[in-house]
């Protein structure tokens, strides 16, 4: 028998298997359930349980609360932005619950405060990646972090905007 014979023989239902297109998602589900969400590999939870509950997201506007271009000028997502908000206001949460004040027992001022020290964090953060990126970024007049609230009333979608944080022009 020569080389030529031996390739000839049909492949086993494994064999089959591992060259069909579709093999690499049997191993890729398992993966992504078990290591959840840590980077690059993410499961998407938040396509799992769809709800009519409001959507909230972030973003970072100018005087007149415009969209201001961050992804350009910073490198920054907006999707990044919010979890950069998040992540400062859990730290700062955290903080106050370490010195035995509970989530619960904050009063509404405490919350506002919060959200406005991580806002302008966020801000600041935004910023600094900017003018890493280019010296002469747009950035650097007065920002806002805005809060979008989209929601169902029950006859129409409405839009809710709050102003989290101001920071001011840097010199």
């Amino acid at each position: 028998m020569s080389k030529n014979d031996s390739s000839a023989q049909p492949l086993s239902w494994l064999g089959r298997l591992r060259r069909h297109p579709i093999f690499p998602l049997f191993l890729l589900i398992p993966i992504t359930q078990i290591v959840r969400d840590h980077y690059p590999i993410s499961h998407y939870p938040m396509y799992s349980r769809p709800n009519y509950e409001e959507s909230v997201f972030f973003f970072v506007g100018d005087t007149d609360q415009k969209p201001v271009p961050v992804k350009l000028e910073s490198g920054i997502s907006v999707s990044q932005v919010g979890k950069k908000y998040r992540f400062h206001k859990l730290e700062l949460i955290q903080k106050e619950e370490k010195k035995g004040r509970l989530f619960g027992q904050l009063t509404p001022e405490d919350i506002s405060e919060i959200e406005r020290t991580a806002g302008i964090k966020t801000l600041e953060f935004v910023r600094e990646q900017s003018l890493k990126r280019r010296r002469e970024s747009d950035l650097t007049d007065e920002l806002r972090l805005v809060e979008v609230r989209l929601f169902f009333n029950g006859e129409k979608f409405e839009e809710k905007n709050q102003i989290l944080a101001t920071l001011a022009p840097s010199s």
